[in-house]
């Protein structure tokens, strides 16, 4: 009987801890995307940041293109938080110069899963250090 209940707890933790490695390595596919549909943003409106996530849906939707790990546009919204008040042009030198830049993409379940290289902060300062004199220039 104990060790039916020892076996029993052990077998449902193990699921539980599949579960939670499954949906942090989903979460780190989909941050690739969410840097990726950013950048794809920025390239599409001179720089500019999306003033919120309708503007960004309507990007979405109009792109029609697929980002890693992004099953949906509402998967998106209940996984991420994004700064819209963020300003390329105005934010971005101090963004890029700061050796831990404060996030504009953030997990909503304070997560700090990412696939190296990719990650939405990182795709994102990427593009503005690529385009540092254009987006200083404001175009």
């Amino acid at each position: 009987m104990i060790v039916t209940l020892v076996v029993a707890a052990m077998i449902g933790g193990g699921i539980s801890l599949k579960r939670k490695l499954d949906h942090g390595i989903g979460l780190a596919y989909a941050s690739w995307g969410c840097g990726d549909l950013l950048v794809d943003y920025l390239e599409a409106n001179s720089n500019q940041w999306p003033s919120d996530w309708a503007t960004l849906e309507r990007h979405y939707e109009k792109s029609k293109k697929t980002y890693v790990g992004i099953g949906s546009f509402h998967y998106l919204q209940q996984e991420f938080e994004i700064d819209f008040d963020f300003n390329p042009v105005a934010d971005s030198k101090a963004w890029i110069d700061n050796p831990e830049p404060e996030r504009v993409v953030k997990y909503r379940n304070g997560s700090a899963a990412y696939v190296s290289g990719h990650e939405a902060n990182s795709r994102v300062l990427q593009y503005l250090v690529d385009h540092r004199g254009e987006i200083q220039d404001g175009g």
